[in-house]
């Protein structure tokens, strides 16, 4: 078969960019490729396919050769920082720099080999769909990271936002209830903002990542001294 990579702002309008893969019937004629009809993988849908812009609900840009070579030639590289200090982006210009880093907790990960060919070929837009992720208990963020700032938080303004009573906040914060999936997004998110409001007062730009916004609050508030009740397990992080 032959198979299609989209141009940037090249997806039909509506499409999940991440479940989104072109591909066709076997055919040696180039000429014949922007005349046949290209199936999605994920929804089944055929589409028509250019290389010239204005991509519609049935035709999708595709890359061409001269795309694929301007990709490579400003390609970002999230491991480095520019010259500004700033990570790398597809504008930054000059010496690339090693970009530091913290780790907040470890994640044992592994990738399903059986999807191997599919990665190499490019019809894998998702890491999620290969990506296993083993959690360690231990290092578990809603229970380091989030639990400690919600007790912070009056019960009252948690129970208000999440549609739950008091009683039942009190519950999850003490670890005698396990949140459900979207309850627990939820508390992370208030979390996340109390720590961005606290980092804001101080004048420090909060990470973009919820919990690495929480992280951060505690390292920060540690460093100035505020009195900030810390679990175990965190203290011995930022010691």
């Amino acid at each position: 078969m032959l198979s299609a990579h989209v141009a940037s702002f090249g997806h039909p309008p509506g499409v999940d960019e991440t479940r989104f893969h072109l591909v066709t019937r076997y055919n040696t004629k180039s000429s014949q490729w922007l005349k046949m009809k290209w199936l999605d993988i994920y929804s089944g849908k055929k589409y028509s396919v250019t290389t010239s812009t204005g991509a519609s609900k049935t035709v999708a840009r595709i890359k061409t050769y001269r795309d694929v070579l301007d990709d490579y030639r400003r390609h970002p590289e999230a491991k480095s920082l520019g010259p500004d200090g700033e990570i790398c982006n597809r504008n930054t210009v000059g010496l690339l720099a090693r970009r530091p880093i913290t780790v907040r907790s470890v994640t044992y990960v592994g990738k399903e080999s059986n999807k191997l060919e599919e990665v190499q070929s490019g019809l894998i837009h998702n890491e999620d769909e290969i990506l296993n992720e083993y959690m360690d208990p231990r290092n578990d963020d809603f229970k380091n990271l989030v639990l400690p700032v919600l007790k912070e938080i009056p019960s009252s303004v948690i129970a208000r936002e999440i549609g739950r009573s008091e009683r039942m906040v009190k519950r999850y914060r003490n670890m005698r209830a396990t949140p459900p999936p979207d309850i627990r997004s939820k508390l992370t998110k208030i979390a996340a903002r109390h720590a961005r409001e606290y980092l804001e007062s101080v004048g420090i730009e909060a990470q973009k990542d919820d919990c690495g916004a929480i992280y951060q609050y505690f390292q920060i508030s540690k460093i100035l001294g505020s009195s900030i009740i810390l679990v175990p397990q965190v203290t011995a992080w930022l010691l």
